[in-house]
């Protein structure tokens, strides 16, 4: 529909329904939920931290933090799903990187009708 050729869209089977994260909630009423600073720029991930002898780009992301920290030093990271086992392998990266590790916070699996929250 938006003109692109048909041989350049790829379609994934497990893409995101928006219609899932339509929850009626706003950004503050959400923190509340978990109790979550109000005024933090947030940079989140949530799924599975490792799955099946493979990272899921947690790594990745705590590395690029490096560049974003520099310029924006308040922003934290919120990874979501776990396994926490991997938490300290992450740790160890932010401590490698001299990063701030008050930054970063690693929460556990949350039941799945939470995650659009």
């Amino acid at each position: 529909a938006l003109g692109y050729p048909e041989e350049r869209v790829w379609v994934e089977h497990d893409g995101v329904d928006m219609g899932t994260f339509a929850i009626g909630l706003s950004k503050e009423e959400c923190r509340d939920l978990f109790g979550y600073p109000k005024n933090d720029l947030i940079v989140g991930y949530v799924g599975n931290f490792h799955t099946n002898g493979r990272e899921k780009g947690l790594d990745d992301l705590i590395r690029s933090s490096k560049e974003v920290l520099e310029e924006f030093p308040e922003v934290k990271f919120y990874f979501v799903g776990g396994p926490m086992d991997r938490v300290p392998y992450y740790e160890s990266m932010i401590s490698d990187l001299k990063l701030p590790r008050e930054n970063f916070k690693f929460f556990d699996r949350r039941p799945v009708e939470l995650v659009p929250a």
